[in-house]
């Protein structure tokens, strides 16, 4: 079946048409990686996002380091990632587990979360990483990226940035939040 860059096409709802799916994508936003503004990768982005579930994430192996899906999945195609998950689709069916197997106490609290802890799951041991999958009603999605090494694909960078944007935008809300106070007590000492 012909497929456009511009349109989410697995060929099923089982693992690997899902995996392929994704990697498609992911495939052809790293292509337009040097301009993250174009409508191409943004396009890439947005659709290997549709084979995660909702607040699924990518951390390192020792779990100190993590970010929500998109961004960890931003960095990972950026990284040019998308082979693990072509090496993961040609392993799947992946190994059968639950989020008690997951390497580490971060790793199995938001998978158990996620998904519930007893839920069976699917796991793919790619060259430095581990991906896992769990049954959704539509499909299978992607719960969480466990990576080896987090410098090789930036997530110590983009964890930085991703801090420093959250310390802004709440350092901008708390201002907003006191110049309302403040002008809600200058009103009031008006009326009294």
């Amino acid at each position: 079946m012909w497929k456009t860059w511009h349109d989410w096409v697995p060929d099923g709802t089982d693992q690997r048409s899902v995996l392929d799916e994704i990697a498609r994508h992911m495939k052809s936003a790293w292509e337009f990686r040097a301009d993250p503004g174009n409508v191409r990768f943004k396009a890439g982005h947005q659709l290997a996002h549709k084979g995660w579930k909702f607040r699924a994430g990518v951390e390192s192996r020792d779990g100190t380091l993590a970010l929500p899906g998109i961004k960890g999945l931003r960095a990972l195609i950026i990284a040019g990632r998308h082979e693990w998950f072509e090496e993961a689709s040609r392993l799947a069916p992946g190994e059968a587990v639950t989020a008690i197997d997951a390497p580490s106490q971060p790793a199995r609290n938001l998978i158990g979360n996620l998904c519930g802890i007893a839920t069976p799951l699917a796991r793919f041991r790619v060259q430095g990483a581990e991906i896992w999958m769990s049954p959704e009603p539509d499909c299978w999605r992607v719960v969480d990226v466990i990576v080896d090494d987090p410098s090789a694909i930036g997530l110590s960078q983009a964890t930085s940035a991703a801090g420093s944007g959250c310390l802004g935008s709440a350092a901008a809300a708390l201002v907003v939040i006191a110049l309302g106070l403040v002008g809600a007590v200058a009103g009031l000492q008006m009326l009294g």
